[in-house]
């Protein structure tokens, strides 16, 4: 998930000194001494190249960019009973929270590049669940609910066909594009007024599974213009209210407060991305689900408001409509921001320039305490990552590595650098962000890092125990 008013100080989480890290001599000289020596020649060959440690283990806190809401954060504040509001203008540095006009048609990609989609209708209520198919310099054709309709990417555009559960597939035509219609949504064409959704599926089997059903708008499906053999599938939805109820970034079980900020935070982001209607070319849509190509919210659809607590989100998306026709978002300088968020930070939220480069004024380290509370978020420690001495080498570009120096930090402290040793003397240096991304790291807010001594065979002058506990580097307690 991602990123001050306050009616008091929230405390700061108290960090300890780092831990020293050894110089290579430190290393090599102590290599030496825990060498149980044979012959003279045997201890000062010893001295000169350090063992190799076998693995690293690191511990951290916080997930992802850190940018803007933590919304573990927002749990907390809400849990100490700060207003939506004061969490919003908390994380979001120097905005204001006010209604804005979001009666726009938002295009959603559901499916990027895909060679080919499968979609039903599902009735929600008795006799609903008909769907209109509109292709390109075809007829309109109406289908039952449940009837499984095939969408394939072909030469001259797009191919329809229907697969019946047994018996020949049915090819109803080819257009250059289509749209899909289905009853009970604002713009039914001639399916009717009865409530359904769409089942949208990367597979027949898979229209069984959960998630990918959609109650709004309607769906368009055009070749992609990435490649000849490409599909996008893009939802056009309401933003007002339309696709706030889809999106699924937050359990719904949240105090109202979170909920709402993160219905704000969601409102803004999406404006900031509709700008002025143009489409990212791309993906022929203003924003993604969330699964790329731009990787941006969680849109669930249906799933989100028929799941358990959908009752409260729903309820959350409807506190902030200003009116029918505008919704409350965070604005900086009269305009709705990008607001960027993410699940959990290691104390304070990051920057935008010290994690993309960009300063955004309204994206500036903040406290973030409540996200190293366990009792808050999951992510207050989390698990340890072990990584072996080849995954480290090739992080770095390094024969191998026999030291990290953990001590460089940003405001937000998280690892600004990284400098590596290897056991020839060679050095080679990543950013917080190159080296938590590398190494599969869920932050940059990396505590300790933990070397494991390598097994050495006993033998004239070489104990089986030669290394010892100087691998350990450290930024934080």
């Amino acid at each position: 998930m991602s990123q001050r008013l306050h009616a008091r100080t929230a405390p700061r989480a108290r960090l300890r000194r780092p831990l020293a890290v050894p110089t290579l001599a430190s290393l090599a000289l102590l290599c030496a001494l825990v060498t149980v020596p044979g012959t003279a020649d045997a201890a000062a060959a010893a001295v000169p190249r350090l063992s190799v440690p076998a693995s690293v283990t690191f511990s951290g806190s916080g997930v992802g960019h850190g940018v803007g809401m933590s919304q573990y954060g927002a749990l907390g504040m809400a849990r100490d009973r700060y207003t939506t509001n004061q969490i919003l203008t908390h994380y979001y540095t120097g905005t204001t929270v006010a209604p804005v006009n979001d009666d726009v048609q938002l295009r959603v990609n559901l499916k990027h590049e895909v060679t080919s989609v499968v979609v039903r209708t599902e009735a929600l209520v008795t006799g609903g669940g008909t769907l209109e198919i509109a292709l390109a310099g075809a007829p309109v054709v109406r289908v039952a609910p449940l009837t499984r309709v095939l969408l394939t990417r072909s030469a001259k555009g797009v191919t329809v066909a229907t697969v019946p559960s047994s018996g020949p597939v049915k090819t109803l035509g080819t257009g250059s594009n289509l749209a899909l219609r289905w009853s009970g949504t604002r713009v039914p064409g001639g399916a009717g007024t009865l409530a359904s959704v769409l089942n949208v599926s990367g597979s027949l089997a898979g229209l069984a599974g959960s998630g990918h059903r959609y109650r709004y708008g309607w769906v368009e499906v055009t070749p992609s213009a990435l490649s000849s053999t490409g599909l996008e599938v893009v939802n056009v939805v309401r933003l007002h209210d339309e696709y706030l109820l889809g999106i699924g970034e937050v359990p719904s079980s949240w105090p109202a407060a979170a909920l709402q900020a993160q219905v704000i935070a969601a409102r803004s982001y999406a404006l900031a991305k509709y700008g002025t209607g143009a489409m990212r070319g791309s993906c022929r849509c203003q924003v993604d689900s969330g699964n790329g190509p731009y990787w941006d919210q969680a849109f669930v659809g249906y799933s989100k408001e028929s799941s358990t607590g959908g009752a409260l989100w729903r309820a959350a998306v409807l506190a902030t409509d200003a009116s029918a026709t505008t919704g409350q978002a965070v604005l900086y300088a009269g305009k709705p921001i990008t607001a960027y968020y993410g699940a959990a930070t290691g104390g304070r939220t990051q920057s935008s320039q010290d994690v993309w480069g960009g300063a955004l004024p309204w994206a500036q380290s903040v406290d973030d305490h409540w996200s190293l509370d366990p009792a808050i978020s999951p992510w207050a420690v989390w698990a340890p990552r072990v990584r072996t001495q080849a995954q480290l080498a090739t992080a770095f570009g390094l024969p191998d590595v026999v030291a990290l120096n953990l001590s460089q930090r940003l405001v937000s402290n998280a690892l600004a650098k990284v400098t590596a040793t290897s056991s020839t003397g060679r050095t080679a240096v990543l950013s917080g962000g190159s080296f938590a991304a590398r190494l599969g790291l869920p932050s940059s807010w990396v505590w300790q890092a933990v070397f494991t001594p390598p097994v050495l065979p006993a033998g004239p002058g070489r104990p089986a125990a030669a290394m010892a506990s100087f691998f350990l580097t450290a930024g934080h307690p």
